[in-house]
């Protein structure tokens, strides 16, 4: 049997044919987001865009944070302490729902185990199935944080060498440095002690290495 033909000598597609392949069509669709979203190497958040609800969280962020998938979901974004800088309460969540889209280039966030990282922080707003969500793209920039401190304090270091301080106020100096920048208190004892330049570049690398987290 032959398909129908319209008028023109087309085959005429059946209906049903038609719903069939754009529910096919869907489907693959949903599928390869469903596949990019769980392959992203930035973390994903979405969000009931009314109530504040997490409704999805990809692998990345659960990796990165700590927090078990079952900890995200079904919480509002208010009540997962992770977030307090982002939307600290309802009234915050509210701020953040308003406007289509949010970006912050710098904010800290806390991991299960206490630790702070830097995330850039990009949201949008958007209609899915009649349900308006708020994606969240959250990326860690904290390495590259710590790869533009370290410049700026070898810049510092660098420049404090090449001045007119006497050697040992110059020492004094980039310790002084090195506790601004990193935190770390650097240990005064060598300074008393007579060292070469390349003794010096040896004890600020080791000093660097030591600011360097575990693998």
């Amino acid at each position: 049997m032959k398909p129908c033909s319209s008028q023109s000598g087309a085959p005429r597609q059946n209906p049903g044919e038609y719903e069939t392949d754009t529910d096919g069509a869907l489907a693959a669709s949903e599928l390869r987001y469903r596949r990019l979203f769980e392959a992203a190497k930035d973390g994903i958040l979405i969000l009931n865009a009314e109530s504040g609800m997490v409704v999805d969280v990809n692998p990345f962020l659960i990796d990165l944070l700590g927090y078990s998938r079952t900890e995200f979901l079904g919480k509002k974004v208010w009540e997962l302490g992770v977030f307090k800088n982002l939307a600290a309460n309802e009234a915050k969540f509210l701020e953040l729902q308003a406007r289509e889209y949010v970006r912050y280039e710098d904010l800290p966030l806390e991991t299960i185990d206490g630790r702070l990282i830097a995330v850039e922080f990009v949201s949008n707003v958007y209609h899915e199935n009649n349900l308006r969500v708020i994606q969240c793209n959250i990326r860690n920039i904290t390495e590259r944080k710590r790869a533009d401190v370290y410049w700026e304090m070898g810049r510092e270091v660098l420049e404090t060498l090449n001045g007119p301080e006497e050697w040992k106020d110059a020492i004094r100096h980039v310790l002084d440095i090195f506790k601004s920048r990193t935190g770390f208190e650097a240990n005064t004892a060598f300074i008393a002690k007579p060292f070469t330049r390349s003794e010096l570049a040896h004890k600020i690398h080791e000093t660097l290495d030591l600011r360097k987290d575990p693998a």
